[in-house]
């Protein structure tokens, strides 16, 4: 089963890798998510486990499936789908509360951790590529996805919706999903020549929630090591000014070498947009926030407690917040973890969900195993800014995160060998 999970978590961040099953296409790391579906559930054995975060996702669990009930009792046309992804949610989570022990989690984690790395490896990679192949007038998801594999992506996906300033996307097809990995990456790996690779590629996205997020999480370790005093944690902390100081020089190259000044001023103007009031994703995305107490004022008790339906918020914000009503009747979310999980699940849904996050990162922190808080902490940040957990990798991950009782310290070289130190 590890080798499956290592499988699943190598192909779970490339969801341009698609193969055809009939008339749908399928991205490859679904298929590897069936075969682990499969192969616990045909195991068959059921372990008794009780603490407070199994609790908590199993609760998690069942206010998603309630959430879809209402939606088939109020006749909601969105329904299936979210029965659909309910169901799916909540077996994944049932399979690591129950089919797994605690050393099964801690095996089937490590294949995972080890495949997830190499993906993000893989995305920084093409990302250069991308952004390379980009001054000679080549867009290369483009050339291999449309022309070559004919997978029907679209061709200006590395291309930022404000001005056309070239943004790289990865194999995700969104800076966003680019920049989580890039953080996720950046936390994973103890070599320093990645870190910085990481971080490029970050920047080379332009996502302000990624970097945001980054950014953030860096302040709270580099507060923590401030806190620890010792000779070893200056020592770090003078390498991350070094580091901090030569990426700075490197963004005064970029900006006057090539077009990156043009993301760097898309997203400033995007931001003043938000303080101006102009029409922008960000005026958008902070105005979800700034409405939901007008939008829950509006619902009615039961979509206020158990929300409207799992990940079909956007009918919801359509129809109550004159918010894109054109897609009233189709299945969208706003881009926020937080957002569509308040509107589809209730406040039932969003606290449980914080409460996890949450007690996992103060648990993590306080036990130093630095590596789970600090991915926890960009998973937080990250959802505040954009929607991540609709992609089923992420709940995994955040699944090891939460339940798996030891730190990740990984990757002291590129061969990749992980290690888990128990603290």
């Amino acid at each position: 089963m590890k080798k499956i999970f290592f499988l699943f978590g190598l192909t779970s961040t490339l969801n341009a890798f698609m193969v055809r099953v009939g008339s749908k296409t399928i991205a490859i790391n679904n298929l590897f998510l069936f075969c682990l579906i499969a192969v616990i559930l045909i195991r068959g054995k059921i372990f008794a486990k009780k603490n407070n975060q199994i609790i908590k996702w199993l609760m998690f669990a069942v206010i998603l499936l309630i959430s879809s009930f209402i939606a088939v009792l109020s006749n909601n046309s969105l329904a299936y789908d979210s029965i659909s992804i309910s169901v799916k949610y909540a077996l994944i989570i049932v399979l690591f509360l129950f089919f797994m022990n605690d050393e099964q989690i801690k095996d089937n984690a490590e294949g995972f951790y080890t495949g997830l790395y190499w993906s993000i490896i893989i995305q920084m990679i093409w990302a250069y590529a991308q952004y390379g192949l980009h001054f000679l007038n080549i867009n290369l998801n483009d050339v291999v996805f449309n022309q070559i594999m004919k997978v029907n992506a679209n061709p200006f996906s590395q291309l930022a919706s404000w001005g056309y300033a070239y943004r790289a996307t990865g194999l995700s097809w969104e800076p966003a999903n680019l920049a989580i990995c890039m953080c996720f990456g950046y936390y994973m790996t103890d070599k320093i020549q990645i870190k910085i690779g990481m971080l490029i590629a970050l920047l080379l996205s332009g996502s302000r929630a990624g970097i945001v997020a980054f950014a953030t999480s860096l302040l709270i370790t580099t507060l923590y090591n401030l806190l620890q005093q010792n000779k070893k944690t200056r020592a770090k902390i003078f390498k991350w000014i070094v580091l901090v100081v030569g990426l700075c020089i490197l963004m005064v190259i970029l900006i006057k070498k090539t077009n990156y000044g043009d993301v760097v001023t898309s997203n400033i103007r995007r931001m003043s947009a938000v303080l101006n009031g102009g029409d922008s994703s960000s005026s958008r995305h902070l105005e979800y926030y700034i409405r939901m107490p007008e939008y829950l004022d509006k619902v009615d008790t039961i979509s206020e407690f158990f929300g409207c339906g799992t990940f079909i918020s956007g009918q919801n914000i359509s129809r109550y917040l004159n918010i894109y009503t054109y897609l009233t009747d189709t299945t969208w979310n706003p881009e926020s973890d937080l957002v569509t999980i308040l509107v589809g699940n209730g406040i039932i849904g969003v606290i449980l969900y914080l409460s996890i996050l949450l007690s996992s990162f103060i648990y993590n922190f306080r036990k130093k195993r630095i590596c789970n808080s600090q991915m926890i902490f960009v998973i937080l940040i990250s959802g505040i800014l954009y929607l991540y957990l609709r992609s089923t990798w992420i709940l995994v991950l955040e699944l090891f995160l939460t339940l798996v009782k030891s730190d990740l310290k990984q990757y002291s070289n590129i061969k990749g060998k992980q290690v888990y130190n128990e603290r």
